[in-house]
Formats: C-alpha cells, sequence, structure tokens
C-alpha cells in the first residue's frame, strides 16, 4: 500500500482488478505519415477500465484538492523481460473524470510486478 505522508487515516477510495495484458504508452499509439492514431486494442482496454470503474465505484468524482495516492500491481501470465514502467499512465488517464477529476491530484504512485497465472492489472486508489 502507498503510504501518502500528509494524511493520517488512509482510506481506499477505489479497488479494480483489471482483465488483460496491460497496455504500455509506447503500444498504445502509431502513426500514418503525419498524423497519430490510438490502436483499437488499446481503446478496448481503455473502455475496460473506464466500464470497470463505472459500474463499481460510485463514491463520485474526487474534486479538486483532494490529494491521492495509488497503489498498481501489474501480474503477468509469462515470464518475458518488461519493462511496465509505462503500463500506469493509460490506467491513470482512464479513470481520469470517474474517479478523480484531475491526474494532477495523485501525488503518490508505487507500482509492482509480478507473475501470475493469468494477465491482470489490480489498482488501488486511496484517499
Amino acid at each position: 500500500m502507498a503510504k501518502y505522508k500528509n494524511k493520517k487515516k488512509v482510506m481506499i477510495v477505489w479497488a479494480g482488478t483489471i482483465p488483460g495484458k496491460p497496455f504500455s504508452v509506447n503500444h498504445t499509439y502509431g502513426s500514418n505519415g503525419n498524423s497519430r492514431f490510438m490502436y483499437e486494442e488499446a481503446k478496448e482496454y481503455i473502455n475496460t477500465i473506464q466500464e470497470l470503474a463505472q459500474y463499481t465505484y460510485s463514491g463520485g468524482i474526487k474534486k479538486k484538492g483532494v490529494w491521492l495516492s495509488m497503489d498498481i500491481t501489474f501480474i503477468f501470465a509469462d515470464k518475458r523481460i518488461r519493462d511496465f514502467h509505462n503500463c500506469h499512465k493509460i490506467i491513470i488517464d482512464s479513470l481520469e473524470g470517474i474517479i478523480y477529476e484531475n491526474d494532477y491530484y495523485i501525488k503518490e504512485l508505487a507500482m509492482r510486478m509480478e507473475y501470475g497465472d493469468e494477465f491482470k492489472t489490480i489498482v488501488k486508489v486511496y484517499e
């Protein structure tokens, strides 16, 4: 669990398990000449995150001035060597407007990688 230093009590705002292999920023966008586009698989992943959050979260959007911390665990089903450090951005952006008004208010982020039987990502947001 991420420990936000300026809070005496830590409360879980939202927790969810996102199925499937996470997308890094590097594998989200492609280019076609002078224009950039988002891959369909990345769009589906974003939709999955947003639908999960909308279905499971009922606390209302956290407004400006509410500082949050986030804990993300990426679980990979294969033993490939991965650079998972760019996978958090698409998750943080997908939750904006559902859990929080602006990802600026995420002041602490803890990430880890583990191996398991299936691809999934466990996300916890704390206030």
